[in-house]
């Protein structure tokens, strides 16, 4: 992970920055408030920590189960380090409590972001091992260290497409087993999601994932794992319109996750929102500054969601705004992990592109910026995605 970096947007961009960030809050905060999916329900309020609803019933000492759910439902906003923290929490509560074992095993694995490295297939195991070992008492419970498990298998020789496969037929037979439980279901689902990333079946897997998770979208408005992972089910040109209901509510869901403002953009940007892409990449950008600040996540989280703002504002013909960002955009990118830089927007490149720009008429320079943003947004991303799934089938190959 890159570490954060003090420059010149901490001491001269942020004020700049903060103004527009009071903006964006208000324009967020009104879609928002126009945009909450589904039928409501008397108690659907939040819960205090403003992370969504789950409903994760086990086994487990009552006085673990708050950390067990605030776990589940950091992971479902793939918040992974504050996960980590929080099931080793319900650890320390009951020692004897399997799932949260589990849940320190799947908060090494991100789905959709990279594939673990061997030292931290070997934390999982050791997780999963350690679950077994606890024989939870129940089928259900049991059902989802299985999963976890047939991806954690001690062997070397398997790649990340057959760990995958192995995991998403094992959460299948779990979902079949228990089609009333909701967090299996979304969790099946997400499984679907990082096989369609990996090309297998991707269309097949991604429109059976939909269709798991609408339903559920619809009658529990205030689940963060439906609306989070229909969002990533319905990336791409073909079904970007299906997931725009999630995308406006998923950061109303859950909004002390800095990746739950930002991912509403994954959709606006392939739909051409614009300024609602702008609104929630800079309200996300501050959210994951803060969290950063506090030793609660990485940066990544804050330069990713930077990206996506530089190019909304590129596509938008809003050229001035995006130069005044150039020196933020000397700060590290978020790139898949062992992999050459891909051609996201750089610090060197924004200045060629801004100093290219210099002297042309606003016309001119919304023209050369809209094309520049085109050019970057439907290529840079669609080579980034290729390049992150080959990378995950190489490592898989390499170095399990």
């Amino acid at each position: 992970m890159h570490a954060m970096q003090p420059s010149f947007h901490r001491i001269v961009y942020r004020p700049l920055y903060r103004a527009a960030q009071s903006l964006a809050l208000l324009i967020f905060a009104a879609t928002l408030a126009t945009s909450s999916p589904g039928k409501s329900f008397a108690n659907d309020a939040p819960p205090a920590d403003q992370l969504g609803r789950v409903n994760f019933p086990t086994s487990c000492d009552p006085h673990a189960q708050p950390a067990l759910e605030k776990g589940l439902a950091l992971l479902h906003s793939f918040q992974y380090t504050q996960a980590l923290e929080t099931f080793r929490g319900a650890a320390n509560q009951d020692p004897k409590c399997a799932m949260a074992d589990w849940g320190k095993a799947m908060a090494h694995y991100h789905q959709l972001w990279d594939f673990p490295q061997p030292r931290t297939l070997k934390e999982g195991l050791e997780d999963i091992r350690q679950a077994q070992q606890l024989n939870a008492p129940t089928e259900r419970e049991r059902g989802y260290i299985a999963a976890a498990a047939a991806f954690y298998q001690d062997d070397a020789t398997l790649t990340q497409e057959q760990r995958a496969t192995a995991y998403s037929a094992a959460m299948a037979k779990l979902h079949q087993q228990a089609p009333q439980d909701v967090e299996a279901a979304e969790l099946y689902a997400l499984s679907l999601v990082a096989l369609a990333e990996q090309d297998v079946d991707a269309r097949a897997n991604r429109v059976a994932a939909m269709a798991i998770l609408k339903p559920i979208f619809e009658q529990q408005p205030n689940s963060p794992g439906a609306a989070h992972y229909l969002i990533h089910a319905a990336d791409t040109p073909e079904f970007a319109a299906q997931g725009l209901a999630a995308a406006r509510a998923y950061a109303k869901i859950a909004p002390d996750s800095s990746h739950a403002i930002h991912m509403p953009s994954h959709i606006f940007n392939r739909l051409g929102l614009w300024q609602e892409s702008v609104a929630s990449n800079i309200t996300a950008s501050a959210a994951a500054e803060h969290a950063t600040d506090m030793h609660m996540s990485e940066s990544d989280y804050q330069t990713h969601a930077m990206d996506y703002l530089d190019y909304a504002y590129l596509q938008s013909g809003q050229e001035a705004k995006a130069r005044l960002g150039r020196n933020r955009n000397e700060r590290p990118r978020l790139e898949p992990r062992g992999q050459s830089k891909s051609p996201r927007v750089t610090g060197s490149s924004q200045r060629a592109r801004t100093a290219s720009l210099e002297g042309s008429s606003d016309a001119e320079s919304a023209g050369r910026a809209g094309a520049v943003a085109r050019q970057h947004l439907l290529g840079a991303r669609d080579w980034c995605s290729a390049q992150r799934r080959r990378g995950r089938r190489e490592r898989g190959r390499g170095e399990t």
